[in-house]
């Protein structure tokens, strides 16, 4: 099988592990963008708001 090459396992592994990173950053901006929505305080909203100004960019 071609997983047992290790040049197409290091690859295979590499593409895993950005691909993990970026869907943990989109949750992220998605569960602070609930804060924003839903939070309990204005304080915490408006944390939110910045983290979600911050991230945006970054995930898309």
């Amino acid at each position: 099988p071609i997983i047992v090459h290790p040049d197409v396992r290091r690859m295979l592994l590499s593409q895993k592990a950005i691909a993990e990173g970026a869907r943990a950053l989109v949750y992220l901006a998605a569960q602070q963008a609930d804060v924003v929505h839903s939070g309990k305080t204005e304080e915490e909203k408006k944390e939110a708001d910045a983290l979600l100004g911050f991230l945006t960019p970054i995930a898309k």
